[in-house]
């Protein structure tokens, strides 16, 4: 014990006689013990922890895949292949839509840009979640936001910092981007869906009935869950042919004149994860 505190003793004397030594190796040291944490956070998050979901093992995610561009497995889909996805499909119990955004938040003189998240009305309850005020989209909802968006979800975090966990919080109006919003409910503070920063959820207000065909805008991100007995495997997927095995099981998109088609990987194909 004597001998390690001379040496403690011995490294301190070096470090006062040369301070600009002293000041790297204590940068040195919040740099390394800095991205230690941030990696063990990350690695905490998306590979030790289990997704706070519904049976997460189930859930994948769509993307299209382009025979122009092989190389690139994961593109973002047209409303058009998510809703003839999803009549056509054989392999998956439900699938669900989103896009994230960013929107400006008022209420009274307070305003805010958010992280946002656009749905379409099964994502939430396909996840497992609860709202712990208030209720969630339906598809009435959604009708009403191919007009003008009118309700609102807002996270536990914006309910006690912005409106002080105020428990008449359900049908209050706010602004969003400007217009009127009603919020009608709130989610679990436990709850994120791929970014923890995200306070405000509305309504996609995609119209089956309309033709999105006419327009080749890509868009939305797609989350489907799988149909009991359909498993995932590692290894296996886009990079197998090229999405061939997947194909077997997603419709190809024979209306699209650009080869897009679909292939799925599973929600933790962030970890290396894909479905054949």
């Amino acid at each position: 014990m004597e001998a390690l505190w001379q040496d403690v003793r011995y490294a301190v004397r070096g470090l006062r006689r040369n301070p600009g030594f002293a000041a790297t190796a204590i940068l040195s040291l919040i740099l390394g013990i800095g991205a230690s944490l941030a990696i063990f956070t990350i690695t905490d998050n998306l590979l030790l922890r289990p997704l706070p979901y519904r049976d997460p093992s189930q859930l994948t995610m769509v993307w299209e895949m382009s025979r122009r561009r092989p190389a690139v497995d994961e593109n973002v889909i047209s409303p058009g292949n998510y809703l003839d996805w999803k009549k056509q499909n054989d392999v998956f119990e439900e699938m669900a839509a989103f896009t994230p955004s960013r929107s400006v938040l008022s209420d009274g003189a307070r305003t805010e840009e958010l992280e946002k998240q656009i749905v379409s009305p099964e994502l939430l309850p396909m996840l497992g979640v609860q709202p712990i005020r208030g209720r969630l989209f339906t598809a009435e909802d959604d009708r009403a936001a191919q007009g003008t968006d009118t309700v609102v979800l807002i996270s536990y975090r914006l309910w006690q910092s912005w409106f002080g966990g105020d428990e008449s919080i359900v049908g209050r109006e706010v602004q969003v981007n400007s217009t009127p919003r009603t919020i009608i409910g709130v989610l679990p503070p436990s709850f994120y869906f791929l970014s923890r920063e995200t306070d405000l959820w509305q309504p996609m207000g995609l119209d089956p009935a309309r033709d999105y065909r006419a327009t080749q805008g890509r868009w939305m991100m797609c989350l489907a869950r799988m149909k009991p007995g359909v498993n995932a495997r590692p290894g296996a997927g886009p990079h197998d042919g090229r999405g061939a095995a997947a194909g077997s099981r997603l419709p190809e998109v024979r209306y699209q004149l650009d080869g897009q088609r679909g292939i799925a990987a599973r929600l933790h194909g962030a970890r290396g994860e894909d479905v054949a």
